[in-house]
C-alpha cells in the first residue's frame, strides 16, 4: 500500500509540474494575439494609420465596372435622335445629377425659341442643351422647360408634351425631328456636309466658315472617317481651287479635323487679297467666249478683228503672297 501511494504522489507531482511549464505559453500567446489586436485596431501614439492603398489589393475580377457608352444598347427611338442630331446626350451621358435642383431658373433667348422648322432647330437645340447642363438643371426637367418655348411648327409637340408627363429627353427630341421630317426640312449631318456649294458671289471666308461649322456637325464617328476626307477634298477642289493648291500637300499626314481649320486659316490670309481672287468659283461657269479667231459656222475661214480696243492695265501688288 505505501508503495502505491508513494507512486500515486509521483505522478501528481509530475502533473502539477507539467501544468505549471504549460500555463506560461499560453500567457505568452495570449499577450502577443492581445498587442497584435491592439496594433492594428489602434494606432501607435504620434503615428498615423496605415493608408488605404497598403491593404492588400482587391481581386479585380469581382469588382463590377461600369459600362461603356458605346457598349450600351440605344433603342430605336435613341438611334433616331443620334442619327439626326448626334450632340443630343441620352441619360447615361449625363453624370452631375446630384447637383442639379428644380429651383435653378433657365431664360432661353427669344431668338432661341422653336417656332419654324429649318436647319437652324439643331443649333438652337446645341445651345439651349448647353445652357441646361451649365444651369443644372435636372436632366427629367429639360423637356418641360424646353416645351415652354415651343409654338407654331411645334405647337403640335408641345400640346402632346405637355400631355405626357413622362415624356424624356430623347423623346422630346424624337417628337421634334419627327416633326421636321413630316415638313420634309430634316437632314442628316452627312447629307448637309455632302451637299455644301458655294453661293453666288460669296467670299471664301464666309464659305469655309460655313464648310467648318457643318463639319463640327457631323458625329466623331463621321468627323474621323475616309469619305468626310474625300468630301471636304471634293468641296475644296470644286469651290476653292486657289486654296486647294496650298491644302493638298499640307493635308499629308494629318487628321480631318487639322485639314478643316487649315482651310479656314488659308482662307483668311487669301481674304487679304485682291477682291478678284477673293470669291468662290461658281459650279456652273459659264465657259462661253466672245472672242473668235474664226467662224466655224461657214467655210470660209474669216479672221473677226476684236470690236472692243480697250487700254486694260492690271497692277496688283503682292497679289500671289507667300501663306
Amino acid at each position: 500500500m505505501a508503495e502505491r501511494m508513494d507512486r500515486i504522489e509521483i505522478t501528481m507531482y509530475e502533473i502539477k509540474t507539467s501544468l505549471k511549464a504549460i500555463q506560461p505559453r499560453n500567457q505568452s500567446g495570449k499577450l502577443a494575439m492581445s498587442e497584435a489586436s491592439n496594433s492594428t485596431t489602434r494606432p501607435e501614439k504620434g503615428k498615423a494609420p496605415a493608408r488605404p492603398d497598403t491593404y492588400p489589393p482587391v481581386d479585380s475580377t469581382n469588382v463590377t465596372s461600369k459600362p461603356e457608352p458605346n457598349s450600351i444598347a440605344l433603342t430605336p427611338g435613341e438611334k433616331f435622335v443620334k442619327e439626326a442630331w448626334p450632340q443630343a446626350l441620352l441619360a447615361h451621358e449625363v453624370n452631375h445629377e446630384a447637383y442639379t435642383s428644380i429651383k435653378n431658373k433657365v431664360i432661353i433667348r427669344p431668338e432661341l425659341r422653336l417656332d419654324e422648322a429649318n436647319s437652324t432647330v439643331f443649333s438652337k437645340l446645341a445651345e439651349i442643351q448647353s445652357v441646361f447642363r451649365i444651369a443644372l438643371v435636372p436632366y427629367w426637367y429639360w423637356p418641360q422647360r424646353l416645351c415652354l418655348d415651343m409654338k407654331e411648327n411645334f405647337q403640335c409637340t408641345r400640346v402632346w408634351a405637355e400631355e405626357n408627363p413622362a415624356t424624356t429627353w430623347p423623346l422630346l427630341l424624337e417628337a421634334i425631328f419627327k416633326t421636321m421630317q413630316r415638313l420634309d426640312v430634316l437632314h442628316s449631318p452627312r447629307t448637309i456636309f455632302s451637299r455644301l456649294a458655294a453661293r453666288d458671289g460669296e467670299d471664301v471666308n464666309s464659305f469655309t466658315t460655313r464648310i467648318r461649322e457643318c463639319y463640327y456637325g457631323l458625329s466623331k464617328q463621321d468627323r474621323g472617317s475616309d469619305t468626310t476626307r474625300d468630301t471636304l477634298s471634293d468641296i475644296t477642289k470644286t469651290y476653292l481651287p486657289h486654296i486647294w493648291t496650298h491644302l493638298q500637300p499640307m493635308m499629308v499626314g494629318r487628321s480631318n479635323s487639322d485639314g478643316v481649320e487649315l482651310l479656314v486659316q488659308i482662307a483668311t490670309r487669301i481674304s487679304k487679297w485682291p477682291a478678284q481672287v477673293n470669291l468662290c468659283v461658281s459650279a456652273y461657269t459659264n465657259s462661253s467666249s466672245k472672242l473668235m479667231i474664226s467662224d466655224p459656222r461657214q467655210n470660209k475661214p474669216l479672221v473677226f478683228p476684236i470690236q472692243e480696243k480697250a487700254d486694260v492695265t492690271v497692277s496688283v501688288q503682292n497679289a500671289w503672297a507667300i501663306l
